[in-house]
Parts: structure tokens; C-alpha cells; sequence
């Protein structure tokens, strides 16, 4: 059996591939040619509050990145894109072997733009859902 911070991660990089587009499970390296825009399922971190903890709950609460990139023109669609996976993550809980139920007090959504490549300017919104289970 998976951990539930793996099912969770599974669940999540599924639904975006589901959704239709490129997706990674880290930045594509220089030398790995990608089309924009495109999607990363990046970290996650979980807190376990202890408070109400017995055997069948845990009261933890994941935290997973999700970062949605696009070129200078791409900004409407990297917006676009940010918002179907947040509706479709946010909508209902998420179910497999765990339960992950939406934490939308948890979860931010951001867009901004990204200069870290001289030269280069990228669009990306960068999720950060939360789930408890």
C-alpha cells in the first residue's frame, strides 16, 4: 500500500494529465525541450496537529506545490489552467485507499511572473493545495 502523501501526489499529477496537458514531477532541464505551458507536481508537507489524534484519525494536513508554467504571451492561460486544477481539487474529497478532504482555508493560489532565466520572462501560477486526512 502507498503512503498517503504518495496516493495523494498520484491522485493529483493524474488529474493533471487527465486534464490534458504536459505535466513533470520536476522543472524539465535545459536540455529537454518542452512545450508551454505546462504543469509540475513539486513538493509536499505534511503536519500531523496531534489534536484529536486516535488510531483512525490523524488530523494531518498535506500541503502539495503545484506550479503551472507558460511563456511571456501565456498569462490568460497559465490563469486558466491554475483555476481548473484548483476547481477540480478543491470541488470534492479525493478517494482511494485514504481520504483527502479539500482544506480551502489552507490552499493559495498565485500568479506571477518569473525572471530567474536571463532574458526570459514565464508566466506561472503556483498552487498550493491543502488536504486532510
Amino acid at each position: 500500500m502507498k503512503s498517503p502523501e504518495q496516493e495523494l501526489y498520484d491522485s493529483v499529477y493524474s488529474l493533471c494529465m487527465k486534464l490534458g496537458y504536459d505535466v513533470y514531477d520536476h522543472l524539465p532541464l535545459e536540455n529537454e525541450p518542452v512545450n508551454y505551458p505546462f504543469i509540475v507536481v513539486g513538493s509536499m508537507n505534511t503536519v500531523t496537529s496531534g489534536l484529536g489524534a486516535n488510531k483512525t484519525n490523524f488530523n494531518n494536513i498535506t500541503k502539495l506545490i503545484v506550479d503551472v508554467w507558460g511563456d511571456s504571451e501565456q498569462r490568460l492561460d497559465v490563469s486558466n489552467i491554475a483555476d481548473e486544477i484548483y476547481q477540480n481539487c478543491m470541488g470534492k474529497p479525493i478517494e482511494k485507499d485514504y481520504q483527502f478532504y479539500p482544506v480551502q482555508k489552507e490552499t493559495t493560489k498565485q500568479l506571477m511572473q518569473d525572471t530567474s532565466v536571463p532574458n526570459m520572462i514565464f508566466n506561472r501560477a503556483m498552487l498550493t493545495l491543502a488536504f486532510s486526512y
